[in-house]
């Protein structure tokens, strides 16, 4: 009931206050078969965000855990001084946030409900990621509306241009 309705129909999109999402590995895979994760590939994952966003002379984002994942743990290998923990309730945090950089989440649609786009980012080869699974639709590129980066010159390609999500997605994937 609460995603009755898309209410906003333009969306924000500059760099002026990212909110960049973690990649969260799976807590319980949802097939049959056995993947093997590094870990490590998380924090490569937002080191390649930071890579891209510094081309574009972003000099901080506020970057958000899955709530199943502590925000120290990161803190130990990733760069202090260009990201800084979200430690605000989701709905503020997107009121502050100009565009959100992440992964398959729910949060692309909390993010388009509050008028804000999302630059989804799934680095993957032959439609796995770089956490050894399968890339769900519209995640995986397969729904156009949905602008999808699988390498970082995708992202940038999508940060440069500006390219948005077209909200009609909204309703069918809710539906």
């Amino acid at each position: 009931p609460y995603y009755k309705e898309m209410k906003k129909k333009e969306l924000k999109f500059d760099l002026d206050a990212p909110l960049v999402l973690t990649k969260s590995m799976l807590g319980a895979h949802h097939s049959d078969g056995v993947y093997l994760s590094d870990r490590g590939n998380l924090i490569i994952y937002l080191y390649s965000i930071q890579s891209v966003l510094s081309k574009f002379g972003v000099k901080q984002v506020r970057f958000r855990t899955h709530p199943s994942e502590n925000s120290r743990w990161y803190l130990k290998f990733i760069d202090n001084d260009f990201f800084k923990i979200d430690k605000d309730s989701l709905q503020d945090s997107l009121y502050k946030s100009t565009v959100v950089i992440g992964p398959a989440s729910t949060v692309f649609l909390e993010s388009l409900y509050y008028g804000v786009n999302y630059v989804c980012y799934e680095p993957s080869f032959d439609n796995i990621d770089l956490l050894n699974s399968k890339v769900a639709p519209p995640f995986d590129g397969s729904d156009s509306r949905l602008p999808v980066a699988k390498n970082e010159n995708e992202l940038g390609i999508i940060i440069k241009y500006r390219e948005i999500v077209n909200v009609d997605i909204f309703n069918d994937y809710i539906k």
